[in-house]
C-alpha cells in the first residue's frame, strides 16, 4: 500500500513540475493589454497582446493603443489566425483603422504564422487594429464548449504578438538556428534507432522510435518550411492531422510495447492490429468529415492506458520506468497547457509557443529519454 501511494505521490509530483515549467515559460513574453498606451521600447522587444475578447462586434474583434511617442517600425506576429487542424472557409481581413493590410482566404497559401507590417504613426494618434472574419463569432471566442474543451476538440484561437522590426529579424535568425538543430537530432535519431534495429530485431521499441522519429521529422518540416513550400491551406490541414495522430499512436505504443510485460497477456496478433489501425483510419475520416480534429482527443485518450502501465511497471521496479514516466508525463502536462492557452480565452502567446514549435521539442525530448533509457 505504502509502494503504491509513493509511486502515485511521485506521478503527481512530476505533472506538478510540468505545471511550473509551463508557467514559467509562458511568462517569459512581457504582455500589454488591449486599450493600454503603445509600449515606448518596442524595438528592442516583443509584447504579448491580452484583452482581445474585449470590443467584440459579431464578426470581428479589435484591439487599439495610444501613441505617447511616435511609433517605429513594427509588425503584428500572428499565430492561428487561422486554424491549423480544421479546415476553414471564411475569409479572414486584418485592417489598420480602415485600411486592409492583411486578407487570407482559403486560396491562399498556408503559413502558420503571419508577420504583417504596420503602417508608422505619429505621436498622440491611436492605433487601432481590426480582425474581420465569420470566424472569429462572439459565442466561440467568448463561450467556449468545456466538454469540447477536454476532449481536445475545442479550436485554436489566434495569438497575437506585436514586435520591432529588428528584434523580430534577430529572433527569426535565432528560430531558424533552432529548427535547424531540431531536424538534425532527428535525422541523428533515425540513423542511430534503425542501425541499432538492424543489429537487434527483436527489440521492437528501436523500430518504433526510428518510425517516430521519421514522422516527427516530417511533421516538424511541414510546420517549418510550409510557407516557404506554398502549399495549400486545405492539404496542409489534412498532411498535418495525419502526421498529428500518428505521433499521438507512436508516443503511447513507445511505453506500452516496453512494458507490456507487465499485463500479464499474449501480445495482440498482426491480423488485430490491422483491424484496429482500420478502426482509428475509419475514426479519422469520420472526423475529418465532420470537420473536428481527431489527434488531440487520441493522444489523451492514450493517457489511460499508459499511466496504468508505467503505475504497474514502477510497482514491479521495472528498469527506466520511472525516468521514462517522468518524460512522458511531463511531455503531455506541458502539451496540454499549451492547448489550453491556445484555445480559451483570452489565448495566450509567448516568444517561445510563437517562434519555436514547443511540439517538436518536447517530443525530441521524450525521444532522448527513450534512447537512454
Amino acid at each position: 500500500m505504502k509502494h503504491s501511494i509513493s509511486i502515485i505521490l511521485y506521478l503527481i509530483l512530476t505533472l506538478v513540475l510540468g505545471c511550473f515549467v509551463f508557467h514559467s515559460i509562458n511568462k517569459l513574453t512581457p504582455t500589454i493589454q488591449n486599450g493600454s498606451v503603445f509600449p515606448s521600447d518596442i524595438e528592442k522587444r516583443s509584447y504579448a497582446i491580452s484583452g482581445l475578447e474585449k470590443e467584440q462586434l459579431n464578426n470581428e474583434f479589435r484591439i487599439s493603443f495610444l501613441l505617447e511617442s511616435d511609433m517605429p517600425a513594427c509588425s503584428l506576429v500572428i499565430k492561428n489566425l487561422v486554424p491549423y487542424d480544421i479546415n476553414q472557409t471564411s475569409d479572414v481581413n486584418v485592417f489598420q483603422d480602415d485600411k486592409l493590410i492583411y486578407k487570407w482566404s482559403e486560396n491562399s497559401p498556408y503559413s502558420r504564422i503571419q508577420f504583417i507590417p504596420l503602417v508608422p504613426l505619429d505621436k498622440g494618434q491611436t492605433l487601432t487594429i481590426r480582425f474581420v472574419s465569420d470566424l472569429f463569432s462572439v459565442p466561440l471566442i467568448e463561450h467556449p464548449n468545456p466538454f469540447c474543451f477536454i476532449l481536445g476538440f475545442a479550436r485554436s484561437l489566434p495569438q497575437v504578438m506585436i514586435a520591432g522590426e529588428d528584434f523580430l529579424t534577430s529572433i527569426l535568425n535565432t528560430s531558424e538556428f533552432i529548427n535547424a538543430i531540431i531536424i538534425g537530432i532527428y535525422f541523428a535519431l533515425i540513423i542511430y534507432s534503425s542501425s541499432l534495429w538492424i543489429k537487434a530485431r527483436s527489440q521492437h521499441y528501436l523500430l518504433l522510435m526510428s518510425a517516430s522519429s521519421i514522422i516527427a521529422l516530417l511533421s516538424t518540416s511541414l510546420v517549418y518550411f510550409s510557407s516557404g513550400l506554398i502549399i495549400s491551406y486545405h492539404l496542409y490541414t489534412i498532411l498535418f492531422q495525419i502526421l498529428s495522430c500518428i505521433t499521438s499512436i507512436l508516443s503511447g505504443l513507445f511505453c506500452v510495447v516496453l512494458y507490456y510485460d507487465v499485463w500479464n497477456i499474449n501480445k495482440p496478433s498482426w491480423k488485430k492490429t490491422i483491424a484496429a489501425s482500420c478502426i482509428i483510419i475509419i475514426i479519422f475520416i469520420v472526423f475529418h468529415i465532420l470537420n473536428i480534429r481527431f489527434y488531440v482527443f487520441l493522444r489523451r485518450l492514450l493517457w489511460i492506458p499508459v499511466i496504468f502501465t508505467f503505475y504497474k511497471a514502477i510497482k514491479e521496479d521495472e528498469f527506466g520506468a520511472k525516468l521514462l514516466s517522468f518524460a512522458y508525463i511531463f511531455t503531455e502536462v506541458i502539451l496540454f497547457l499549451m492547448y489550453a492557452s491556445n484555445e480559451l480565452p483570452p489565448a495566450t502567446t509567448d516568444i517561445i509557443k510563437m517562434h519555436f514549435r514547443l511540439t517538436d521539442a518536447l517530443y525530441l525530448i521524450f525521444l532522448l529519454f527513450l534512447g537512454f533509457n
